[in-house]
């Protein structure tokens, strides 16, 4: 029971809430402003501060604590988010959107021209699936059925 606690303290000195306004939709990673050996982790919309492993900085063009050598450190008073880029949306493609959370349940959406793919929503993002054998997408049931029993034209 006592390692528990210990651990606990560890991970709380490791990574904090943070003031940082952070895209809704995605898991991001932002230099820290004030810092070389943290950085800003977003996950859908909430900042965590991240400190680094020991000796090491935050390298922003890859995404991870690297080598000091290996990193420009330029400490800043402010940083900006950029925003997202929109994806593409192609003719074809999911129907409608995917909530922005997955609130305990998953949430499936049809594809606009193909009977056999259909979109399984994660936190906003719709990812692409496919019915295997022949069998088309059934809305009703969120399963793959046979094309007559899916309802799909």
């Amino acid at each position: 029971m006592l390692s528990r606690i210990y651990l606990f303290a560890f991970v709380a000195c490791v990574a904090s809430a943070i003031e940082f306004q952070c895209p809704d939709n995605s898991q991001t990673f932002y230099k820290h402003p004030k810092s070389c050996e943290k950085f800003i982790e977003c996950n859908h919309g909430m900042a965590e501060e991240v400190d680094c492993f020991a000796g090491t900085y935050f390298n922003p063009l890859t995404n991870y604590c690297d080598f000091p050598e290996n990193v420009e450190c330029i400490i800043e008073e402010s940083v900006e988010i950029p925003e997202p880029e929109p994806e593409p949306q192609p003719d074809n493609g999911p129907v409608g959107t995917c909530p922005d959370n997955n609130d305990g349940f998953v949430a499936f959406l049809t594809d606009a021209s193909d009977c056999t793919v259909f979109y399984m929503c994660n936190w906003g993002t719709p990812i692409q699936m496919g019915c295997p054998g022949g069998l088309h997408f059934n809305p009703i049931l969120n399963v793959c059925d046979y094309p007559e029993d899916a309802g799909c034209m």
